[in-house]
């Protein structure tokens, strides 16, 4: 049985008449001979149909060409040959009919399925509780606005309207003992009067005047100035430190560069793996 190079042209299938010669060359197990030959009425594994001809059949011809979706070499829509052909593996009854005369199976390539979209997703009860939410944040906040301006009216009231205190032992007390508390250490840690701890308020030594509030505020700028001072000086005194230290010896010791910044203070470099490096080249030629 001769087939010929006939080949199925589908993309991706490798039916041909070269793998019907290979079957026709081997031997039955049913009819201990070689098939296709008597007594073998083995079918054959597939057949190979030929495409439509211009002639007989030129628009089944364009739709088996458009369903392979095959082209040519240059990008161009692929034509078919004299051993162009279509296996009855891509055909629903197994070989051109009336019914279904074109391949439409195992064609190659993933045929799209259109998918309906999801319906939309019913959100009005969701936007009603916002609206809601809304409306009652809005109330909340007008509300509070309400109540803020009913406090602010009363202490504008209450601080015009003059505050009568009945006397105690601890309210015969002048103006200028108040001021002098000024001078206690332990109201000047603070800058305004809301500042101050409430152990503070509550003491009757305690002076709100505004002559004593500007003192403390005074008194608390220069104290932190002197300790940001202080700081400094530190600072400087612990450098001269290490530097008197290094010329009493008369040079460096290893001893001195402990630490990055007193590498960079004393030698000018940057860190102490820098200088480390720098000693590694340099310490074949000092001398002992």
């Amino acid at each position: 049985m001769v087939f010929g190079h006939r080949n199925c042209a589908v993309f991706g299938c490798h039916n041909s008449g070269k793998k019907l010669e290979k079957w026709a060359s081997q031997q039955c197990e049913v009819h201990d001979c070689l098939h296709g030959t008597p007594p073998c009425d083995c079918p054959l594994p597939f057949k190979l149909f030929p495409f439509p001809t211009e002639r007989k059949n030129n628009e089944g011809r364009k739709r088996w060409i458009h369903l392979l979706k095959r082209k040519g070499p240059k990008g161009e829509v692929w034509q078919p040959n004299n051993s162009s052909r279509v296996c009855n593996e891509h055909f629903v009854d197994g070989k051109p009919t009336k019914e279904n005369p074109d391949p439409v199976l195992k064609m190659g390539y993933e045929t799209k399925s259109t998918r309906n979209r999801k319906p939309p997703t019913d959100r009005s009860s969701l936007l009603e509780e916002m609206k809601r939410l809304r409306t009652q944040d809005n109330t909340q906040d007008n509300t509070q606005d309400n109540i803020q301006d009913d406090t602010q009216d009363n202490a504008h009231d209450s601080q015009d309207a003059p505050v009568i205190q009945e006397p105690s032992s601890s309210s015969f007390i002048t103006e200028e003992e108040h001021c002098t508390t000024a001078g206690r250490p332990d109201h000047i840690t603070h800058d305004h009067a809301y500042s101050f701890g409430w152990y503070n308020l509550e003491d009757p030594d305690f002076c709100m005047k505004e002559k004593c509030l500007q003192e403390r505020l005074k008194q608390f700028n220069e104290i932190k100035d002197l300790k940001e001072k202080l700081q400094e000086l530190e600072s400087e005194l612990k450098a001269c430190k290490i530097k008197l230290k290094a010329r009493q010896r008369k040079g460096l010791e290893h001893s001195d560069l402990k630490t990055n910044s007193s590498v960079r203070l004393l030698t000018g470099l940057p860190s102490k793996r820098v200088f480390n490096k720098l000693f590694e080249v340099v310490k074949g030629n000092i001398k002992k």
